[in-house]
């Protein structure tokens, strides 16, 4: 299932992170950060370790299950 992050432009920013320190902290890459902050999609995976990484749920990172969109 793909997952979109709506609030992770400003999560990432009221954490005071850049997109490669996050991508660091995530173990991910910035172009997939990136893509996330322009509407693009990822993984449960990929949003778990993002949202650990700000040390916020996936809730107030804005995770949107997309069914197979």
């Amino acid at each position: 299932m793909a997952h979109r992050l709506t609030n992770l432009n400003t999560e990432r920013a009221s954490a005071g992170h850049s997109i490669a320190r996050l991508a660091q902290l995530a173990t991910t890459s910035e172009w997939l950060l990136t893509m996330l902050e322009e509407g693009g999609t990822c993984t449960g995976d990929e949003a778990q370790r993002i949202a650990d990484a700000l040390g916020i749920s996936l809730e107030t990172l804005g995770k949107t299950d997309l069914n197979g969109y």
